[in-house]
């Protein structure tokens, strides 16, 4: 019943528009006809009022009648398609989208600045790691919670499946995946360090990496491409769909019977 009030009242509108606008418009031609005839004599300056009139009331009319009958519409339509893409971001909790894990956008300090419980899921991340290496070791220094989940290196399909994806040999793909390990372990062990390391190895082919700080994830995408490319990257917040399903799928990986096994602490 209401869509087809709708079309009632948009086929209603559609009429009133063309019969005011046809009646403006007669009127219109009417003042050009009247214009363009022989017994102004002395008087030009209303002959020449009289048909700017008129060409001001046709072509407003004009105007006017295909931006009511089409124009408007393709606007509207274009602001609720864009108003509702505005709200579907705003349930996934969106908050930026970057073309480049290495963007100014991603204000790596702000996040371990005061961060408290950080979860990383991500292939080995050698760039990242010693890129933030002071960052991690002030954070644990500081008592944080650090749980790191990595491929397994002794799982031969996520050892092809990685070396695939990186162009690595199957030897090289199981040396960044221990040196990963390696460097987490030693956050642990570090002078001063008063914080919680865990590192769990993940029994699949990771399909995406994650960071989530707190109340902010960050989610960066794999290229099925041979050569180096720039990544697209997510941050969301809490309360957010996107944060809910990457909050879930690291609860989910090291759970009891989850799709990853603790290696550090060994138990």
């Amino acid at each position: 019943m209401a869509h087809l009030r709708h079309r009632f009242t948009e086929f209603y509108t559609n009429q009133q528009v063309m019969i005011i606008s046809a009646l403006a418009g007669l009127v219109g031609i009417a003042l050009l006809y009247v214009s363009s005839c022989n017994f102004w004599g002395g008087h030009q300056t209303w002959q020449i009022f009289v048909r700017t009139l008129g060409s001001l009331i046709f072509v407003s009319v004009s105007v006017n009648l295909l931006w009511q009958l089409f124009g408007k519409r393709v606007f509207l339509d274009e602001i609720l398609e864009k108003a509702e893409i505005s709200k579907e971001i705003k349930s996934a909790g969106i908050i930026a989208i970057t073309n480049s894990f290495q963007s100014p956008t991603l204000d790596w300090a702000k996040y371990f600045k005061s961060v408290r419980k950080l979860d990383i899921f991500f292939a080995y991340g050698r760039t990242w790691r010693h890129t933030h290496e002071k960052e991690l070791q002030d954070f644990v220094r500081r008592g944080g919670r650090l749980r790191v989940v990595l491929p397994d290196p002794e799982n031969n399909e996520v050892v092809e499946g990685l070396s695939s994806r990186f162009n690595y040999k199957r030897d090289e793909t199981q040396k960044q995946l221990r040196e990963a390990k390696e460097f987490f372990e030693s956050l642990h062990g570090a002078e001063g360090a008063d914080g919680n390391v865990s590192i769990w190895y993940f029994l699949r082919t990771p399909l995406f990496s994650f960071y989530r700080f707190d109340d902010t994830a960050i989610l960066a995408l794999y290229s099925h491409q041979k050569s180096r490319v720039q990544i697209p990257t997510l941050v969301c917040e809490t309360g957010g769909t996107l944060y809910e399903f990457l909050y879930t799928e690291f609860n989910s990986f090291i759970e009891k019977d989850g799709t990853a096994r603790q290696v550090f602490p060994n138990k």
